[in-house]
């Protein structure tokens, strides 16, 4: 997982919206820097990369929107979702 301060270059923009009565997060991942990060974790197995993305979406909400109720995030890849997961408060 990466550190606080790089968890910032891995998403290169971020999008907020209502779906279906929900605030949605959508982030978009760097391409390069996600192979370089969890090209070992790809490696190794699926659930433990999966882990590790969700901790640093969870680190990335709370540091640039730490008042804003987020209640969904999506990870893009592209214009493709990669994973969509609830959010809890």
């Amino acid at each position: 997982m990466m550190n606080g301060r790089e968890i910032m270059s891995i998403f290169y923009k971020s999008e907020l919206k209502t779906k279906n009565g929900l605030l949605e997060i959508r982030l978009f991942i760097n391409k390069k820097l996600f192979a370089k990060e969890y090209s070992e974790d790809l490696d190794e197995d699926v659930l433990k990369t999966a882990k590790h993305i969700r901790k640093d979406v969870l680190a990335y909400v709370e540091k640039k929107h730490p008042t804003i109720p987020i209640q969904v995030a999506t990870i893009m890849i592209g214009k493709v979702p990669y994973s969509t997961f609830l959010i809890k408060h």
